[in-house]
């Protein structure tokens, strides 16, 4: 199916309700031929907008998120032959939930986070970054897509935060691996 043609069934359905069948004459602009050049943003949530409406088709969600590429500085969603721009306020990518794996006294063996859209993958423990407003980042995705934390996830991994020195250097130790948090200007 189309892009174009799931945000149009995707918006025509959020309009008139779950369930919805819509006539043919309201399919008909599902079958344009002139191609529609679509405007995303996702927020600093990792809630994602088409034309200033909210993306509310978990399906549909998961197709966006998993066809963002970042190509030249743009972020883009590049899918089935079509290529639409995405505005990102500060990362496009969140991470949902943090699943560990902790040994009997305590210590990680195992860090996987969970993105908004469901996909849970090894926590690349050495891309680890924060910024100076206390937001923590990590690469994701095999195209190693710059990754905010959500309020919880950060949360919960830093139950495991460890120091050097005097506030000097913090570290996440991993099946005994130090992994320190560089700051987002370093």
């Amino acid at each position: 199916m189309r892009l174009a043609s799931q945000i149009t069934r995707s918006a025509v359905g959020a309009k008139h309700g779950k369930g919805f069948s819509p006539t043919l004459a309201e399919e008909k602009p599902v079958t344009m031929t002139r191609k529609r050049r679509y405007e995303y943003y996702i927020d600093e949530e990792g809630s994602w907008f088409c034309e200033g409406q909210p993306v509310q088709d978990r399906e549909l969600l998961v197709l966006l998120s998993r066809s963002l590429v970042k190509r030249g500085g743009r972020y883009l969603v590049a899918c089935e032959g079509e290529v639409h721009p995405v505005t990102v306020v500060d990362a496009p990518l969140v991470v949902r939930h943090v699943h560990r794996e902790v040994g009997p006294g305590g210590e990680l063996k195992r860090v996987e986070i969970e993105l908004v859209d469901g996909r849970r993958e090894a926590l690349q423990a050495g891309s680890l970054e924060i910024s100076s407003e206390h937001i923590l980042y990590c690469r994701a995705t095999p195209r190693g897509l710059r990754t905010r934390f959500s309020r919880p996830a950060y949360y919960e991994l830093m139950r495991h935060l460890e120091m050097e020195g005097d506030f000097e250097r913090f570290y996440l130790v991993i099946q005994g691996k130090r992994h320190f948090i560089r700051g987002t200007g370093e």
